[in-house]
């Protein structure tokens, strides 16, 4: 091996530390930039299972006040069960379901998210979607 060919592999021997920490700074600042937004998304997500189970109960509401003349705040009253009793394959639900008004006019059906689960941006006993007989949801803390 000659004086040039040993040159040439000392100067390709890898990285330097500068290079290093440049990527590391630019890796942490896509990820700062990344998480918040993934976290969104997957809160987004989750409070559409709220949704879905409320409009659910909504119609189910629906149907029994048309053969009763009245709301009712008892799941066995109802064509649809409690969606906390629901199987176990059908994964884990992110909220707990309560139907806390029930009167001849009045609907309230509110979805309150489990304490196990993490929520950006506000307390876990604080997030709550309700919906009322006219079908108008409030989502948020």
């Amino acid at each position: 091996m000659n004086k040039r060919e040993v040159h040439v592999l000392k100067s390709q021997s890898g990285f330097t530390l500068m290079e290093l920490m440049i990527v590391a700074i630019i890796m942490a600042v896509v990820a700062g930039l990344a998480i918040p937004s993934y976290l969104q998304t997957v809160e987004r997500s989750r409070s559409r299972e709220a949704i879905e189970q409320l409009g659910t109960i909504r119609q189910a509401q629906g149907r029994y006040f048309s053969a009763n003349s009245k709301f009712t705040t008892t799941w066995a009253d109802l064509d649809v069960g409690d969606p906390a009793l629901a199987p176990a394959q059908l994964g884990k639900l992110h909220f707990g379901y309560a139907l806390t008004t029930g009167s001849a006019t009045d609907l309230l059906v509110t979805a309150t998210r489990n304490t196990e689960d993490a929520s950006a941006g506000c307390s876990k006993a604080d997030w709550t979607v309700t919906i009322d007989e006219e079908g108008t949801v409030v989502n948020g803390c």
